[in-house]
């Protein structure tokens, strides 16, 4: 729990850091579609060990070994990442920061300008505190506070999270008491999510962020 919640919130941010800013808002989206192509794979080992390994006390075990896997890959693939520019000129060290910069920019006038409004965006932050965030003196401020509380808030007590961790407990509530049928019941849960994904990232930038959130919320209201 401590490391998916360390993921969830480091890898946006640092995608956000070290990607062209006219790429940073695919990308971040990108994040989540791949976060649920790994739930729906969850799924499928989880039903394809259950329907093909014999015992109980071994379809657990092998669960657990898979599920080793892919902190593996990610922690080998750290080795091969850069550190973040903006983290690098925080702590002074510039000349570095512009390096990964020239990766990722290749024009050298846009690399000069990204390098002032990182100076200028550090410069912001460190002569504000904990306070002046959580209690902003302006109206505007407070208003983004809010929705940004609230729409987090609001993803977690609609439930949504709940039905991806208990499907096949739900299914079972609804009485199917096959296993396997529980955990294939749960594939369609992984797809529906997938889809939503699929369909909403490619209009966030044609129809606005707003209208697919309203959306998004009333259909959650509908079927929660």
């Amino acid at each position: 729990g401590v490391g998916v919640g360390f993921g969830l919130v480091i890898a946006p941010l640092y995608l956000s850091e070290v990607v062209p800013p006219e790429k940073r808002g695919f990308l971040v989206c990108l994040f989540d579609v791949i976060l649920n192509v790994g739930i729906l794979e969850g799924y499928i080992v989880g039903y394809a060990v259950q329907v093909s390994i014999n015992g109980a006390g071994t379809r657990w075990r092998l669960m657990i070994a898979i599920a080793i896997l892919p902190p593996l890959m990610i922690i080998a693939g750290l080795f091969s990442l850069a550190e973040s520019p903006r983290w690098l000129m925080q702590v002074g060290r510039e000349s570095e920061a512009l390096v990964v910069m020239s990766k990722m920019i290749p024009d050298p006038d846009a690399v000069q300008k990204l390098q002032r409004e990182i100076k200028d965006v550090i410069a912001a932050e460190t002569s504000n505190s904990y306070s002046d965030v959580l209690c902003p003196d302006t109206r505007a401020l407070k208003a983004a506070l809010h929705i940004s509380l609230g729409l987090a808030i609001a993803q977690q007590i609609t439930g949504s999270e709940a039905v991806i961790y208990y499907t096949p407990e739900i299914m079972k509530s609804a009485g199917i008491s096959n296993q396997s049928e529980q955990m294939l019941w749960a594939l369609p849960v992984g797809c529906a999510k997938l889809a939503g994904e699929l369909v909403s990232v490619p209009l966030l930038d044609t129809q606005g962020r707003r209208p697919m959130l309203l959306i998004g919320g009333a259909m959650q209201f509908i079927t929660l």
